[in-house]
């Protein structure tokens, strides 16, 4: 076994080891009841805010495919977008999302580095985003630990704008990273990231707000659901730095680190333990699982279509 699936591997187990101590820690086995209390109506709501922030990201790479003179219908946007749900979630910082340019390239002749430079796009303003969210943990009262956190994710997000800035110098080492994944083999030929209008930037950065809020508010009417108050300020502090921690950690789809910080602010935020974790359990099935069985049904397609050309 080559060192980086064990890696991988690795990391997973902990991630499930991690859910488990949760689950027994948090005694939510011993009060199984809250689940009764939760109101379903809320709950349903929050599961159409999920599928209003799917659409909004298919939307977002249909008007990114748009901008590097690759148009596309909404459902190609959606078989492209869904397809990679599954590939990006179950790796490490969603590498595995490259296989989003790679379909558009069999499927529609989008050059593997427009793609690629798409995914940036929607990297860099994810994070920028999270991190501008997280920064009103300085309100709610800072703690060392949470300090640390942000300045990881600042570091972070540096990497990611100097790859922007000086995109063509590290487009190189783009290139080797697509052929060590062996989804494609690309020579240097033309290998070079194309930058959009900063409106067009501004568009996507717009866009890609819009699908964090719908997330927030998801997160904050699970919340209501469970019958507790806290505020929508509140719930997208906590929401960005239980997703930047998960991010951090490298473990695919964050399991048990997303989980277990977001029950760990929301019980700082008074709220028991077990319902901390059930809030945090139940935000979790009904969006990232969610989206990741939709992926995984989707994958199949997704890779009969690296075999075809024609969409």
């Amino acid at each position: 076994m080559k060192l980086k699936d064990f890696l991988y591997y690795f990391l997973f187990a902990v991630g499930i080891v991690l859910i488990l101590y949760l689950i027994i820690s948090s005694k939510i086995l011993e009060n199984l009841d809250i689940f009764r209390e939760v109101n379903y109506a809320l709950l349903t709501l929050a599961f159409i805010l999920t599928n209003l922030n799917v659409i909004v990201k298919i939307y977002r790479w249909q008007y990114i495919s748009q901008l590097y003179e690759c148009e596309i219908p909404f459902t190609e946007s959606t078989k492209i977008v869904v397809g990679s749900f599954f590939v990006s979630g179950a790796t490490p910082a969603k590498v595995g999302e490259i296989v989003k340019a790679y379909l558009m390239k069999k499927r529609h002749n989008l050059s593997l580095i427009n793609g690629v430079s798409g995914i940036l796009y929607e990297r860099v303003f994810e994070i920028a985003i999270l991190f501008l969210v997280s920064m009103g943990i300085f309100s709610l009262g800072l703690q060392e630990k949470n300090l640390i956190i942000l300045q990881l994710t600042l570091a972070l997000l540096v990497i990611f704008l100097i790859a922007y800035f000086f995109a063509d110098q590290v487009a190189g080492l783009a290139r080797n990273l697509i052929n060590k994944t062996k989804i494609a083999t690309i020579d240097s030929a033309n290998l070079q990231f194309r930058k959009l209008a900063p409106k067009h930037a501004l568009i996507i950065f717009l866009i890609s707000a819009a699908a964090w809020i719908l997330e927030f508010l998801r997160l904050w009417v699970v919340v209501k659901a469970f019958g507790f108050d806290l505020s929508l300020f509140q719930v997208s502090v906590f929401f960005s730095l239980a997703v930047l921690i998960g991010f951090l950690s490298q473990i695919p789809i964050g399991i048990g680190v997303f989980e277990g910080s977001l029950a760990f602010f929301l019980k700082e935020a008074g709220i028991p333990s077990y319902y901390a974790f059930g809030i945090a359990l139940v935000d979790r099935v009904i969006s990232m699982y969610y989206v990741m069985i939709i992926g995984l049904i989707y994958y199949k397609w997704a890779l009969r279509s690296i075999m075809d050309e024609s969409p």
